[in-house]
């Protein structure tokens, strides 16, 4: 509250309580719709870690990652 003006919002909508002269300037803004896009995604290479390398974790003691 400020100046013993208020704006509320709930589920009932925006409720505005002034004692003085409230003024409202607004412009529309249309929102259009996404739109689908085809996209070839590369083949991504294959890792050559295997499960013998054992992640540290870094944070408290060296225990490997489960």
């Amino acid at each position: 509250m400020a100046g013993g003006s208020q704006i509320i919002i709930n589920k009932d909508g925006i409720t505005i309580i002034t004692p003085a002269k409230f003024e409202s300037r607004a412009g529309q803004h249309l929102f259009k719709s996404g739109e689908k896009a085809e996209v070839d995604l590369p083949i991504l290479p294959l890792s050559q870690l295997n499960e013998l390398c054992a992640l540290k974790s870094k944070f408290g003691e060296e225990q490997d990652v489960k």
